[in-house]
């Protein structure tokens, strides 16, 4: 099982600009904590930084970091976090 609970994220509200409400604010999530299931792991990753061009979110797991599109974080896809998963040439 892979997943990543953001329920608790601050959204967009009703006047905060043209975004769609109820969407998740990333700007306003720097320095949270998010839960995670991934496979047999259960922990948390703690939100770094966003980076608005390209919707990119930096994340951080027991010291390493990772760059990652908020979508694929909405998916769950952090397997490079842990290794789980790589492009390096075997």
């Amino acid at each position: 099982m892979r997943k990543v609970f953001l329920d608790e994220l601050p959204r967009w509200e009703k006047g905060e600009g043209a975004v769609k409400v109820g969407t998740i604010n990333w700007n306003k999530c720097i320095g949270i904590k998010v839960p995670f299931i991934y496979g047999d792991l259960l922990g948390e990753i703690e939100i770094v930084d966003y980076i608005n061009e390209g919707s990119r979110v930096i994340i951080s797991y027991k010291g390493k970091q990772m760059n990652i599109f908020s979508g694929s974080l909405r998916e769950g896809n952090i397997g490079r976090l842990f290794n789980k998963i790589t492009k390096d040439f075997k």
